[in-house]
């Protein structure tokens, strides 16, 4: 396949992340059925606060979206959402965590570039979260446009489990030293579901002063959104809701504080979300910590399992090693996005006593059968039932609990997290520090 960037005076396609640089796209998602016409449609936002000493720049990306549908010639729409965080990204499109939510579309308006000539010629490959995202060069543009053109395709354990696909060719402006725009295709079960679009329509640079607030007030702003966010996650296993709920009401009038502060209008856009869900979500942050204080601290309920080979496992066999417990099921997604984080955790703790296995609740054992043979598991899959996950307080999918050496039930996490490896084994490291 030929590269468009492929001529003598070119130099490697890399993100031009001036401090000022206000970059804004529109797109919008269109599936199309026998009966109606659904999406949405989305104009997201990249502020570029400042250079770092590493190289990065650290940006502000807003997104906001409103989903419609259209049936009989009438239009019904959703009521706006906007997306807001911070993030650090290098010129190569290396993104930095800080501490932000999960930002996919951010991985497609910002992809990872070739690290070199090679991989431009012959087609490169990044982690985004649990997704890996294979990219290669594509046909040709206009050379006189001065864009190269390239391709990727995500895949992911989710997808290869409930037969999605997607493809998308980007047109990336070299000049510029951004994406022009990019395009997409997604299928389910070798049908066309959704077609996906998104394009630059502005390029501008922002008022000096302006900048300069920005510059001044971001980290305190981030740094007040994440305390809150770490603070929530440490209540949750807590066990007690009363010191759950003053650690959490602590960490938010920090936050508050803060919200005030920012003169910058984009800043407190940035933690607007934040204080409008703590202020409506109270009472259901009281019933999670609640939820989990009735299996935190307590002896793990016992039980006697076989898994997909026949083997019987009891909890009892695996005394004096820590155990991580993971209650998952075939239709759920978020379960499978989650597997490979649980793989790479095995790897991680190989020789130590640690022990992972998958609590499978299916009905069908053909059903756990299928995804572990695809995914070819390091760990045991034990034929678990609903009434076990009700005995572990598991009332949504993923919930993985780590039980101690002594049989304790000591941590739970609910859902799924792009972090959750990273929680998991520094939960289980203090475990092992502590016997």
């Amino acid at each position: 396949m030929a590269c468009a960037a492929a001529h003598a005076d070119d130099a490697l396609p890399r993100y031009r992340l001036e401090p000022g640089r206000h970059l804004t796209y529109e797109g919008s998602e269109v599936a199309v059925t026998s009966t109606s016409r659904l999406g949405l449609d989305r104009t997201s936002e990249i502020l570029v606060v400042r250079a770092n000493p590493d190289g990065s720049s650290r940006l502000i990306v807003s997104q906001t979206f409103q989903r419609f549908n259209e049936r009989n010639g009438e239009r019904t729409t959703m009521p706006q959402r906007t997306d807001t965080f911070v993030v650090d990204v290098f010129p190569d499109g290396r993104i930095i965590d800080r501490g932000q939510d999960s930002y996919g579309l951010l991985n497609r308006l910002i992809p990872r570039l070739p690290a070199n000539e090679r991989e431009a010629r012959e087609g490169w490959a990044f982690d985004a979260s649990d997704v890996r995202v294979e990219c290669g060069p594509a046909a040709d543009v206009d050379s006189a446009s001065r864009r190269w053109a390239f391709h990727l395709t995500p895949v992911s354990d989710m997808w290869r489990i409930h037969r999605f696909e997607a493809t998308f060719r980007y047109e990336f402006d070299l000049a510029g030293g951004v994406v022009a725009a990019f395009s997409g295709q997604h299928r389910a079960r070798g049908n066309d579901t959704r077609k996906e679009t998104e394009r630059l329509v502005a390029d501008k640079r922002l008022e000096a002063g302006a900048l300069a607030t920005l510059a001044a007030e971001i980290d305190e702003a981030v740094e007040a959104r994440t305390g809150y966010r770490r603070a929530v996650a440490k209540a949750l296993v807590s066990g007690d809701v009363k010191a759950g709920r003053a650690m959490i009401d602590a960490a938010f009038a920090k936050l508050e504080r803060t919200h005030a502060a920012v003169t910058s209008e984009r800043l407190r856009a940035t933690l607007d979300r934040v204080v409008r869900e703590h202020r409506t979500g109270g009472d259901a942050l009281d019933k999670r910590i609640a939820l989990n204080a009735r299996i935190l601290g307590r002896a793990a309920p016992t039980w006697a399992l076989t898994d997909l080979d026949g083997r019987e496992h009891r909890l009892s066999d695996y005394a004096g090693r820590v155990i991580v417990l993971d209650f998952w099921y075939k239709n759920c997604g978020w379960c499978i996005r989650a597997m490979p984080q649980v793989r790479s955790l095995v790897r991680r703790f190989a020789g130590r006593p640690v022990a992972v296995l998958g609590m499978n609740t299916d009905r069908e054992e053909a059903d756990a059968r299928s995804v572990t043979e695809q995914l070819e598991f390091n760990y045991p899959t034990l034929l678990a039932d609903r009434d076990l996950a009700r005995a572990y307080g598991v009332q949504a999918y993923p919930t993985l609990l780590v039980v101690d050496g002594h049989g304790v039930v000591r941590y739970v996490h609910r859902g799924y997290s792009w972090r959750l490896e990273k929680e998991l084994a520094e939960v289980i490291e203090e475990l092992l520090e502590a016997e």
